[in-house]
């Protein structure tokens, strides 16, 4: 009676479940995984508790002899049933790690030949045409290729708004949002290695956009960055930013295999008037930043993109930014219009570690900040506060597995 049970139920179980990680190798979106992975689990345990209770039942219709007997098997079951458990979750769990393997990979993993020095990854800016577009993806000095999406006609397409790549007041281009990401997916197939930034000038291009990026995520195994000024900044800035929660709700949900760059709108330099020369991100804009991304429970990377003039001034922000946030970095932004207090920039670079800033910023001004600056030299507030990272990281990832 209870070997009988017990290859019945073996039965079920192995169908269960081979049929289970069919679905999980054949899927293709990167997101049904862990749905499947619960289910599974609660279909073993189910099934585990349906055996107990037959068992249970069963045992005490038995005579002396053939009831001890059945609870050997019964132990046998049980030893069974654990060693099966283990060895499925083994298997999932080196199937959900070979798959975000394949997904958007961060940008020093993308490009080892940086060697972790994330001030020496290359841009290409205002990427908003088929002919940057194609001269940017045959340059072979440049990684990272920027570029505008809103909400504008294509040229030569009819009437009708859809995501191109233009800039404000721009309104019109010859390069759509969805042409752009399938030139890039051809590139990189072809062993043309390029990664992506999009820059978000409205709210309501996002969700258009993130559905199209969520549909084409499987094909984009390269840094994908998507960029939103979400706060309001320095220097008392009118712009209003996009908002926040509904940003990175869109972003978390249609494609959360990219980078969020998120950051603030500024009103600085000689292109206001009057002009300003002087400001800095306060500790109240590094918390306001802080809540939004708890508030919509982000755990995708982050980079921020800090004004490098402002930034200079703001060492006590930047670092608290930082260290609430894991697996962070910075992208330090400006024009060569911008006055720059460079001694006071590179003690803020040297604290946080060129191993966490990405360098957008004018050729002369990068080269004072790295002259004389290791990658890894940075100061022992800064390395414990790398090392919490890790460690919060790792905790994370943990606690996600088991």
């Amino acid at each position: 009676m209870c070997l009988k049970l017990l290859l019945n139920f073996l039965h079920i179980y192995l169908g269960l479940l081979f049929i289970s990680l069919t679905a999980l190798g054949k899927r293709d979106d990167g997101k049904s995984a862990p749905i499947l992975k619960l289910k599974m689990l609660l279909t073993i345990h189910s099934l585990e508790a349906i055996y107990s209770i037959l068992i249970t039942t069963s045992s005490p219709l038995q005579s002396g002899t053939i009831q001890s007997s059945c609870r050997r098997r019964t132990l046998a079951a049980v030893s069974i049933m654990a060693l099966l458990k283990i060895c499925t979750l083994l298997l999932l769990l080196c199937h959900g790690m070979t798959a975000k393997l394949t997904k958007a990979p961060d940008v020093p993993e993308y490009f080892p030949e940086i060697g972790g020095d994330l001030s020496s990854v290359t841009w290409s800016h205002a990427t908003n045409s088929l002919v940057k577009l194609q001269d940017a993806i045959n340059d072979p000095g440049l990684m990272m290729l920027e570029a505008d999406v809103l909400l504008g006609v294509l040229t030569g397409g009819g009437p009708e708004t859809i995501p191109i790549m233009a800039h404000p007041p721009n309104t019109e281009s010859d390069l759509s949002l969805q042409n752009f990401l399938e030139q890039v997916i051809l590139a990189n197939a072809n062993g043309i290695r390029k990664g992506i930034k999009l820059d978000f000038k409205s709210l309501e291009v996002v969700p258009i956009a993130l559905g199209m990026l969520g549909a084409l995520s499987n094909q984009m195994g390269f840094p994908a960055w998507l960029n939103a000024d979400i706060q309001q900044g320095p220097v008392n800035s009118t712009k209003n930013p996009i908002d926040s929660n509904q940003f990175l709700t869109e972003c978390k949900l249609n494609f959360p295999e990219s980078t969020l760059s998120v950051g603030w709108t500024t009103r600085y330099g000689i292109d206001v008037f009057p002009p300003i020369v002087s400001g800095e991100y306060t500790m109240e804009m590094a918390e306001g930043m802080l809540k939004a991304l708890a508030d919509n429970q982000i755990t995708q990377p982050v980079t921020f993109p800090v004004r490098a003039a402002l930034t200079a001034n703001s060492e006590s922000a930047i670092l608290a930014l930082l260290e609430g946030t894991p697996n962070s970095t910075l992208t330090l932004w400006g024009p060569e219009t911008d006055y720059v207090n460079v001694a006071a920039l590179k003690e803020v670079v040297i604290k946080v570690g060129r191993e966490r800033v990405y360098m957008d910023i004018p050729e002369k001004l990068k080269d004072q900040l790295v002259d004389g600056v290791k990658v890894g030299e940075q100061s022992g507030q800064s390395k414990r506060s790398l090392l919490g990272t890790v460690a919060t990281v790792i905790t994370s990832v943990l606690t996600a597995v088991i």
